[in-house]
């Protein structure tokens, strides 16, 4: 048997030795009894600790030990989001097993999240997630990573955040939920996936308007169908006393069957 054992002598798990993993695997199954994930855990054999690609395929007796976050300074914060903004996943998962808290932010409180989320990284996402990073953290504009995942068109990253339970319906400084961000810009595959994680249709910002208000003015003709067809209502207005169908008849002239519907 693989036993695997605290420090204080208790014994954790023992897994049979025909089933043949490595450091990274026992890891991710003894997060469900220690709680923390594999890059805060360190497994030694005799008092040296194993690298997370060395195999396990021989009976043996192992101990955890759990390590706090390391203590870091403001470039090595800014070094995990600038690596995970640009994709480097290697670079990220070397820093996340300092380990690095992956929720602390740089000057602009952007996360290394954030960056992921800004620039469609998905292995680096599936990365702090797997970390347990704060998916809901803001930066200085109060974005969370569903706000630019969403404003950007990615939705297999969207839909993840949000399996991942991502609060859907959170606000940015402006008021806006990132159904208003993807409404705004246009991102017809973001409305529908946010629209399907039961996101609330008519929430408004510190204007008063709604999603179907941002893609009426910014004449994002497929966006308005879709949030109409899902319910969005037609009826509310905003600060300056203005509906969506307002809106939409400034700039979207020439689709009478929208304006009709609308109204």
């Amino acid at each position: 048997m693989l036993r695997v054992w605290t420090p204080g002598g208790d014994e954790m798990v023992a897994i049979p030795v025909e089933e043949a993993i490595d450091v990274t695997s026992l890891k991710k199954q003894l997060q469900k009894s220690c709680g923390l994930p594999r890059f805060r855990q360190r497994l030694l054999r005799e008092s040296v600790v194993l690298d997370d690609d060395t195999k396990l395929s021989s009976p043996a007796d192992l101990q955890l030990v759990l390590l706090p976050f390391a203590d870091v300074d403001t470039s090595q914060v800014t070094s995990i989001v600038s690596a995970a903004q640009c994709g480097r996943a290697s670079a990220v998962e070397e820093m996340l097993k300092l380990p690095q808290d992956p929720s602390l932010g740089d000057h602009e409180s952007r996360t290394a999240l954030h960056g992921a989320c800004m620039n469609g990284h998905m292995d680096v996402v599936q990365l702090l997630l797997e970390s347990g990073c704060d998916m809901n953290a803001t930066d200085n504009r109060g974005r969370t990573a569903l706000h630019l995942a969403s404003g950007n068109g990615y939705v297999k990253i969207l839909r993840l955040l949000v399996e991942s339970a991502a609060h859907v319906n959170l606000r940015d400084g402006f008021g806006n939920t990132a159904l208003h961000v993807a409404a705004c810009e246009g991102q017809l595959g973001s409305v529908r996936a946010l629209l399907q994680s039961g996101i609330c249709k008519d929430m408004v910002d510190h204007s008063g308007r709604t999603a179907l208000h941002d893609a009426s003015q910014n004449g994002h003709i497929a966006t308005v169908r879709v949030l109409l067809d899902a319910g969005a209502s037609r009826d509310l207005e905003d600060e300056d006393g203005l509906t969506a169908a307002t809106y939409f008849g400034r700039f979207c002239f020439g689709h009478m069957d929208l304006v009709f519907k609308l109204h």
